[in-house]
């Protein structure tokens, strides 16, 4: 029950505010810094193990 709750409240922000985020931040700028995210998580994974 507690992870229901939890995925809950980390998802319901998403929920109500994601079609807000989506029609101001352009596509490309979210497709760079997901890009970016990705590999420094894997420069990081890499470097540290």
């Amino acid at each position: 029950m507690g992870t229901t709750i939890g995925m809950l409240l980390a998802n319901a922000p998403v929920a109500f505010f994601g079609e807000t985020l989506a029609r101001r931040l352009p596509v490309r700028a979210v497709h760079v810094a997901a890009a970016l995210v990705f590999a420094a998580l894997g420069v990081g994974v890499l470097t540290f193990g």
